[in-house]
């Protein structure tokens, strides 16, 4: 999901909702099941509304909608909340938490400014001035610099950064540990290396219709935009028959 808004303008929400997800193979019957779903969980206003006519807000639950109707197994999502209330974006954060580490259906990597909603992921990074300053999770993060909370935290990293004389990466420093807990970490590792090598990997499956599809999805979005824009459907008719008589004009009768 990018940062900017990539929805066709002539689509209504649900008609947005079925493109892309047509695009990844789904039918319209898939499609509208997890609607329903989507509508409620991210507040998604009136289906038959085109995208044009929506805020700024809105129009990123639609796209946020779109990029989740798929349920891809890797979403990478730019600020998916900026511009959205409070319930709706705790609610979205539920869900990303339910799919990643419930349902263990994807693995989400998200890029956002508001640093509080952070503390309930798995992990994350801390990118300033073009390093990373810090990565480990939310938890370990306040526990390691004694701060209340994870902004106070951001706030004391960028700091050391500032005052740091060569601009390098202020890397969390773990704890010491004593040498079995490392030498049993090692073992652990070697025996996971070991059983995750021995499965066996499987190829994303696509549906039959797949192509048809696409096909179909891609031509609906351009018969969309003809209507929708009559004037310059006309224009894009009429002007080459313009160019044309004025051609033979030009040139006159070709003598036998």
């Amino acid at each position: 999901m990018p940062q900017d808004i990539s929805l066709l303008p002539e689509h209504t929400v649900r008609g947005a909702v079925r493109y892309f997800g047509g695009l990844a193979g789904k039918t319209k019957a898939q499609v509208d099941e997890k609607y329903a779903l989507f509508e409620e969980l991210t507040a998604l206003p009136k289906a038959n509304l085109r995208i044009r006519t929506l805020s700024g807000g809105d129009q990123r639950k639609v796209s946020l909608v779109c990029a989740l109707i798929h349920e891809p197994p890797l979403l990478i999502l730019d600020e998916p909340t900026a511009g959205v209330e409070p319930h709706t974006r705790y609610k979205i954060w539920e869900y990303l938490k339910q799919i990643t580490s419930v349902e263990k259906k994807s693995t989400v990597i998200i890029t956002t400014h508001y640093i509080e909603e952070t503390s309930q992921a798995d992990r994350i990074g801390i990118l300033r001035n073009t390093h990373i300053i810090a990565e480990e999770s939310p938890q370990q993060l306040i526990q390691h610099y004694n701060k209340g909370n994870l902004e106070d935290t951001v706030v004391f990293l960028s700091n050391e950064q500032d005052e740091s004389k060569h601009e390098m990466p202020i890397w969390l420093v773990e704890p010491p540990r004593d040498e079995n807990e490392v030498h049993e970490e090692a073992e652990s590792s070697k025996v996971n290396i070991v059983v995750s090598g021995a499965k066996e990997r499987m190829a994303p499956t696509k549906p039959d219709n797949y192509r048809k599809l696409r096909f179909y999805n891609t031509c609906h979005k351009n018969v969309t935009h003809l209507i929708q824009n009559p004037s310059a459907s006309m224009f894009s008719l009429v002007f080459p028959l313009i160019i044309i008589s004025l051609l033979f004009l030009a040139m006159g009768n070709v003598s036998p």
